[in-house]
């Protein structure tokens, strides 16, 4: 027998099954991973009619900021840098 203060409370611990070490330790792990999984591949699903690369553009140009009367008239094509002749390349922006 093993000597405890009288100040000491005395308590008895029960081990954890096989069962409560399976569910706290893989289980639920699992289980949250699962959900984020979810939660961050659903929006994925659920859209659809993406632009791809190679496909032509069909959509009016979008100026944020400018009223209507100042969207340029392009055509399909038109107006982006790769048409201008200059070879940049890359992530090279003009304004």
């Amino acid at each position: 027998m093993t000597w405890v203060p009288s100040n000491m409370p005395v308590e008895v611990y029960t081990p954890f099954t096989t069962g409560q070490v399976l569910f706290f330790f893989v289980l639920l792990p699992l289980l949250f991973v699962l959900v984020v999984f979810v939660l961050v591949s659903a929006p994925s699903w659920t859209r659809s009619g993406r632009h791809r690369p190679g496909q032509g553009w069909s959509s009016d140009p979008l100026l944020i900021g400018a009223g209507p009367e100042a969207a340029p008239a392009l055509g399909p094509g038109e107006g982006s840098a790769a048409d201008d002749g200059a070879d940049s390349g890359g992530s090279s922006g003009r304004w």
